[in-house]
């Protein structure tokens, strides 16, 4: 049985399909782009290995499958890097090594690596300098990481005002 539609019915199917087809004409261009990027950026053995693969997506799926490890060392080395580079220095900011410290545990943890609370904190403590040592002692068995960055801004701000206070020199007059 034949269905019979309307000039405007088909003039809308008609529509529909030229958007379409202008929207997946537009992703094939964007992933031609992509394609070419990703074999221009890799050494010819990658190259030769996804070369006649179909799409971005594709080539990008096997270059992670083949050069990727599968094992811890990818995680170590990832926290590792991220850790090494939150060591608050003497007359550093406080409240920037902290940002950066926060910063870097958010990123461990997007890209996969979950840190126990008192890890953290061990961590954290490691990073403060020699002059921090007495605080270190004191608060190393804290229980909770939100409370210890707590006691490390008051800390800092406790050192600040000891370092602003100037001892008042005393004039002595010899007669």
């Amino acid at each position: 049985m034949l269905r019979s539609f309307s000039t405007s019915q088909l003039a809308l199917v008609q529509n529909l399909k030229k958007r379409e087809s202008n929207e997946w004409n537009e992703w094939r261009k964007l992933d031609k782009r992509a394609r070419l990027e990703i074999i221009l950026n890799v050494d010819e053995k990658q190259s030769e290995i996804i070369r006649k693969l179909t799409s971005a997506a594709a080539m990008w799926a096997k270059l992670k499958e083949l050069y990727e490890p599968h094992d811890g060392t990818t995680k170590l080395h990832t926290l590792a890097t991220l850790f090494n580079m939150c060591v608050l220095q003497e007359e550093e900011d406080v409240p920037t090594f902290l940002s950066t410290w926060e910063a870097a545990m958010d990123d461990a943890t997007t890209a996969g690596n979950s840190i126990s609370e008192d890890i953290k904190i061990g961590l954290v403590l490691s990073k403060l300098p020699d002059s921090w040592g007495t605080f270190i002692t004191m608060h190393s068995s804290t229980a909770k990481l939100s409370e210890l960055l707590t006691k490390i801004r008051h800390e800092d701000i406790r050192r600040q005002k000891k370092n602003n206070a100037q001892p008042v020199a005393m004039a002595v007059s010899i007669n």
